[in-house]
């Protein structure tokens, strides 16, 4: 049985990566694919997760190209939460999301992200979040219409997404 265990890792660290199936990949397994394609790790939360925890305790540096995403275990958390975080600006290379809701009685929670548009998409505004994986990239700064600079995280969309075969 050991060999058998021992057989499937060294499997797993051969594959290549492709689009099939990333539903059925565990957060070890993400973690390993992630530190494979040279990210440093699978964070096991997706964006709105992180957001909220480094709002409220920092630490945000700590997810500098790690992924995040929705895998096989919290594909019903993030169906909930994704749909709410809604496109804001549609740029010429970017797309900005922006997220505001009561999260629980007395907790408003409010953030905008910027992540990158994928080749031949098309976007419109108020399209949500996709439910893909993406790393973050650390934060990126611009000045609004009113002459202040505003600074807010960036993500990639991951390509591939991590799955194996």
């Amino acid at each position: 049985m050991i060999k058998l265990k021992y057989f499937m890792f060294l499997l797993l660290l051969t594959l290549k990566p492709t689009f099939a199936n990333a539903d059925y990949l565990n957060n070890d397994e993400l973690d390993l694919w992630a530190k494979n394609q040279g990210y440093t790790g699978y964070t096991g939360k997706h964006i709105v997760n992180m957001i909220y925890h480094t709002q409220r305790e920092g630490g945000l540096e700590q997810y500098v190209g790690q992924i995040l995403g929705c895998n096989s275990s919290d594909k019903k958390i993030c169906g909930h939460w994704y749909p709410m975080v809604k496109i804001n600006q549609v740029l010429n290379d970017a797309l900005m999301y922006e997220f505001s809701e009561y999260v629980n009685d007395n907790d408003y929670f409010e953030f905008h992200i910027l992540t990158n548009k994928e080749p031949g998409a098309i976007y419109q505004e108020n399209q949500s979040l996709s439910k893909k994986f993406y790393v973050f990239k650390g934060m990126v700064s611009f000045e609004t219409n009113m002459g202040t600079i505003k600074t807010i995280p960036y993500f990639e969309v991951l390509n591939p997404q991590p799955s194996i075969q």
